[in-house]
């Protein structure tokens, strides 16, 4: 049951003012998606009682968008029969126009359901359409509207479709949101606005803690402020943090940055790598001693898998493993796709494919020939690749217990097509 302070359907317009004249000077229904969710009508906080309809409220806020009722029946029943599927969706549907404080906010037809733009407002909507944009105010407003991973706190039990959605919806609007503060952390200092710079320092490591080149840029900000203790504080947490979640000692360029704050001469601008960087975050203070026999083996076994192969390396915690696979992968003159796991990302499903396609995407000469029908299975947990491919087909609607076969299959053809076009090493 949906409440709200105000009588429903009401048509309270000042006088001679139609809905679409007044939507265009503000938008009466809000909705918040980024951090916990909330629904806002006219200023006054509204509540739905029946979480289903929350969630497509929710669902259909994203992007304000008309959305395909085939996708919405897969996403809420997906272990129903499509007949019974869509009834409930027609009724779900119903419930929501007929208790929202207007019947213009949705709009139903037989292919699609969607809200209404022009009386709807979502700050998901807009932060992702501030994210195709670069300007400092842009990315600052991004800041401001990400008070939190998307929909926080709900979920739907006993709903493992909607669960994986909502899953990858996070990693993408965390992502960009990530990528927001690193723009804004080089923009404020450029204008010499540390504080500010410090800031949003704080905040990207306060979601991405592992984030070692942030680390460094927080304690080079801290140095150039003056403020050398917290320079070296910075330090000190970076390296716990390192030891404690992958046993790894700072890179140089951490060890750097540490040295040149314990000298109050020296007042280093903050570096910002725009090329993705290895992420196994290895010391590189000494040279490759002592693998001889290792990286022997490992080269005669890659010259036997030249044509396609697996190669496991093996070994006690601590012993090199990572740094012997960081080594070997960059001497190759080829392709070279990278990711990992740590204790922080365990619960993101796929976490190591999704980053390793990822790094794939800036060369896009790598995805022809894939088959438009497997990228799009494949932006189930890539989104971006909806923003290389935009005429992608929809996603093939399959049953529950074919949908995680269908997804590997999407990823092995995936990751065979970018092999098809370079040669591709992935670690």
């Amino acid at each position: 049951m949906l409440q709200w302070d105000g009588p429903k359907h009401s048509h309270n317009y000042p006088k001679g003012m139609s809905p679409i004249e007044i939507s265009e000077r503000s938008h009466p229904f809000r909705i918040k998606l980024l951090g916990t969710p909330s629904l806002e009508w006219q200023g006054q906080v509204i509540s739905v009682s029946r979480k289903q309809a929350r969630a497509l409220i929710y669902v259909l806020a994203m992007t304000l968008q008309p959305v395909p009722r085939d996708r919405l029946v897969f996403l809420f029943w997906p272990d129903k029969p499509e007949v019974t599927a869509r009834r409930n969706l027609s009724r779900v549907a119903s419930y929501i126009r007929n208790e929202l404080p207007h019947p213009e906010l949705l709009r139903i037809n037989q292919e699609s359901i969607g809200l209404n733009p022009e009386m709807v407002w979502s700050d998901a909507a807009r932060f992702m359409e501030l994210a195709e944009q670069s300007s400092p105010a842009q990315r600052e407003e991004m800041a401001t509207l990400y008070d939190g991973s998307f929909l926080s706190g709900f979920s739907l039990p006993g709903n493992s479709e909607f669960d994986f959605w909502l899953t990858s919806q996070q990693q993408q609007y965390e992502g960009r949101y990530l990528t927001a503060l690193k723009g804004l952390i080089q923009i404020k200092f450029a204008v010499q606005d540390l504080s500010r710079a410090i800031h949003y320092a704080q905040r990207y490591l306060a979601i991405d803690e592992l984030a070692e080149d942030v680390h460094q840029q927080l304690i080079r900000l801290y140095a150039a402020s003056g403020d050398r203790s917290a320079a070296l504080r910075q330090f000190e947490a970076c390296t716990l943090i390192l030891e404690r979640e992958l046993g790894v000692e700072p890179l140089p360029e951490t060890w750097a940055a540490y040295e040149a704050a314990r000298s109050p001469a020296v007042k280093p601008a903050p570096q910002v790598k725009t090329q993705p960087t290895w992420t196994v975050l290895p010391s590189l203070e000494l040279p490759l001693v002592g693998r001889q026999k290792a990286w022997q083996a490992l080269e005669a076994s890659y010259r036997r898998f030249q044509r396609g192969g697996l190669i496991f390396i093996r070994g006690e915690p601590g012993i090199g493993k990572s740094r012997l696979l960081q080594e070997f992968a960059t001497s190759q003159d080829r392709v070279v796709l990278s990711g990992n796991c740590h204790a922080g990302t365990q619960r993101l499903p796929y976490q190591p494919l999704t980053e390793a396609l990822r790094q794939a995407l800036s060369q896009f000469q790598l995805w022809t020939g894939i088959r438009p029908i497997w990228l799009s299975e494949a932006s189930r947990i890539l989104p971006e690749l909806g923003e290389h491919f935009p005429d992608l087909p929809q996603a093939i609607a399959v049953k529950p217990e074919q949908a995680q076969a269908h997804l590997y299959e999407a990823l092995s053809q995936c990751m065979l097509g970018i092999a098809a076009n370079a040669p591709t090493l992935l670690c």
